[in-house]
């Protein structure tokens, strides 16, 4: 039982989807505290962020779709309209400032499973401004490179969607056949990505290594396990979802309420909002972000046990081949 006990949360060990989710979610509930003062601080900036961008978006987003409705006849282009050109890039600004944030904030759950693949067990932190500067530099590297894939992904349906699919979706009826393709490639490169959770694990978990070549080299393991990885990235990315969803119910309804009002005020009727309804926002949407944070680090943990164990369960193919491949040779 002991003996049981010591090796229940070691990484390399061959375990069975259920297995991995549940040995996932138990190291995270159980390290939470160690995980909270590793990572409190860039979980507040990005609460921060989060609450700049909702607050934004109660409060602007309203002007910015008039000003886009109001462009086409209006003699003026948007990109003249400095009032315009300010909201956007208002928006744009926080969002990749709190994107670098929320990197960040991941890395330094992927600190903590480093240390864990080391030594079985997640230490405590010695100080409460935690900052691994290994870890940030490779989750930003990660976090880049598959933007930059997803954009050159991205770049022909984009193309495909301004030239053709745009006006195949104004009559849909016309164009069945061709739309069917569309969504059959679409999901097509949906599903090749999958394996890119084992890739990209690997490579945060390693200490040293080029991004592309253990992309190169994992991808192939990952496409072997595809029906492993998929459904714990499903089962994590459900969890996710429902809980995130019920979390943030009340900045779903403050956001809808203000967008509402704004728009009135916009018209011309009265705000019909309580003076302090801007600090509640502020607020509601600073919490909101901060308990995200936390729910999204979620999925760290169950991927963190699916690569230990593919990466058992192909050490142990391998073995066995070797094996066999010494008795035939005896034989012989």
């Amino acid at each position: 039982m002991d003996m049981e006990k010591a090796t229940e949360g070691i990484l390399m060990k061959n375990r069975s989807y259920n297995s991995s989710l549940t040995a996932g979610y138990k190291l995270y509930t159980d390290n939470f505290k160690k995980i909270l003062k590793a990572s409190w601080l860039w979980a507040i900036l990005y609460a921060a962020a989060c609450s700049i961008l909702g607050t934004l978006s109660s409060i602007e987003l309203p002007r910015f779709v008039l000003m886009t409705m109001a462009s086409t006849s209006s003699e003026m282009p948007l990109y003249e309209n400095l009032e315009y050109i300010t909201i956007c890039l208002s928006f744009l600004v926080v969002i990749i400032i709190g994107g670098i944030i929320e990197i960040t904030f991941y890395s330094s759950g992927v600190s903590l499973l480093r240390q864990h693949q080391e030594n079985a067990s997640i230490p405590v932190p010695n100080t409460w401004f935690y900052f691994d500067k290994s870890s940030v530099w490779r989750t930003i590297k990660a976090a880049f490179f598959y933007f930059i894939i997803a954009l050159i992904i991205s770049i022909p349906f984009g193309l495909i969607f301004v030239f053709f699919l745009k006006d195949m979706l104004a009559d849909p009826n016309s164009y069945i056949l061709s739309l069917c393709i569309t969504g059959i490639a679409i999901l097509l490169i949906v599903c090749l990505a999958i394996p890119l959770t084992f890739s990209c694990t690997k490579y945060l978990l390693s200490h040293k290594g080029n991004f592309w070549k253990i992309l190169v080299q994992a991808y192939p393991t990952g496409f072997r396990h595809y029906g492993y990885i998929f459904v714990v990235s499903i089962v994590c990315m459900f969890i996710v979802f429902i809980v995130s969803f019920i979390t943030s119910l009340p900045a779903y309804i403050l956001s809808e309420a203000n967008y509402i009002a704004n728009i009135g005020l916009l018209q011309g009727d009265p705000l019909g909002m309580p003076d302090y309804i801007t600090t509640l926002t502020i607020i509601t949407f600073f919490v909101c972000g901060f308990i995200q944070a936390y729910i999204r680090m979620t999925m760290l943990f169950p991927t963190y046990y699916m690569y230990g164990a593919i990466e058992t369960q192909e050490k142990e193919i391998l073995e066995n081949k070797l094996k066999n491949e010494q008795d035939l040779y005896r034989i012989n």
